[in-house]
């Protein structure tokens, strides 16, 4: 074993005397095009959460359909919302009016943006509670990362 092509990786080399011939293994690895932002040792392409706070029906866009979209769902039956996470405007571990109104607030009175990650532009991240906490509502799909 020795690095044989110089790139800091040892590679294997054996020969065989009696068949005039050897055969060199080099260590080739890829370098990594995943990310894992929430640290968790598993890349973010393979598990589901990533989204946009605001975004609550999952359009790609923050606008006032998704202030509309979490206040229908409350109160009138309207579709489920696919990420609570994202629907959790204020981000305080409950569904419930203040983040319709949240939303609206940062849309058309100039209020605070939504905490992290989010709104867009901003890029796509987890939720920064822990999976499993009472802070992180969950994010069964969000397609706009």
């Amino acid at each position: 074993m020795a690095d044989l092509d110089g790139d800091g990786r040892l590679d294997l080399a054996t020969s065989n005397e009696e068949a005039n011939n050897a055969s060199v293994l080099l260590a080739q690895v890829a370098s990594s095009r995943s990310r894992d932002q929430n640290k968790n040792g598993i890349p973010d392409d393979c598990e589901l959460g990533a989204f946009h706070r605001g975004d609550a029906n999952d359009d790609g866009r923050m606008d006032i359909s998704d202030g509309v979209s979490v206040l229908s769902f409350l109160f009138t039956g309207g579709d489920p919302l696919t990420c609570n996470n994202a629907s959790d405007a204020n981000n305080d571990g409950k569904l419930d009016i203040s983040d319709g109104v949240s939303i609206l607030h940062f849309l058309f009175l100039g209020g605070a943006d939504p905490p992290s990650p989010g709104p867009i532009p901003a890029p796509c991240s987890f939720d920064p509670e822990p999976v499993g906490s009472p802070g992180n509502l969950g994010c069964a799909k969000y397609d706009h990362c």
